[in-house]
């Protein structure tokens, strides 16, 4: 069963381990107000080009976003706020910034991997919502979505993930953590038309 709650993904089980140190190119995205305080996780494909879940920021003002790179323990790298987002459907969308993110992920390749691949998934996931955490899983299977293309991973995530990246074997980002099961995660492929979506990203 797809469990999807708050807006986040959710699943039962212990957390994953922190990763050793944060990417300057992965940050929490964090909304805040009278009646809800909550986060996601995005990472940055271009200079002023941001990837996250759309789900994440359904009613959700993305001008009111607050975007802290590499953010560990209440310290981060960059703290940035969009300026536009734009939903590329298949649960992908993406922000775009008036300045430069500190750092940026490579694409990987769009060929899919075979089943098997190693890949990894970061987030910042609760209960350590504080840290960059990282879930080193094999690819479970690929398919097709309604809007586009879709990794399960063998392992799942927790709330505060989505949004995340999935890196492939050479590190480049894949996909986005999506969604997940008590035993796996549903990541959406990060279609083309993203790398060019925002000016000068």
């Amino acid at each position: 069963m797809l469990l999807v709650g708050g807006g986040v993904a959710a699943q039962e089980g212990a957390p994953a381990p922190a990763a050793a140190a944060p990417s300057a190119a992965i940050g929490r995205l964090n909304f805040a107000g009278f009646r809800d305080t909550r986060h996601c996780t995005m990472f940055a494909i271009g200079p002023r080009t941001v990837v996250t879940a759309a789900h994440c920021l359904r009613g959700q003002d993305p001008a009111e976003g607050h975007l802290l790179f590499g953010y560990a323990a209440m310290a981060w790298a960059a703290h940035l706020a969009p300026l536009s987002a734009h939903d590329l459907g298949n649960d992908v969308a993406v922000l775009c910034l008036s300045e430069p993110a500190p750092a940026v992920l490579p694409l990987g390749p769009d060929a899919d991997p075979a089943p098997g691949t190693p890949l990894a998934a970061i987030g910042y996931g609760m209960p350590v919502r504080h840290r960059q955490t990282r879930s080193d899983c094999p690819l479970a299977r690929t398919g097709r979505t309604g809007e586009g293309r879709a990794m399960v991973l063998a392992c799942p995530q927790a709330p505060g993930a989505s949004g995340g990246p999935v890196l492939g074997p050479d590190g480049g980002a894949i996909a986005v953590i999506s969604a997940t099961t008590r035993t796996e995660v549903v990541a959406m492929r990060i279609p083309p038309e993203a790398a060019a979506a925002c000016t000068g990203g």
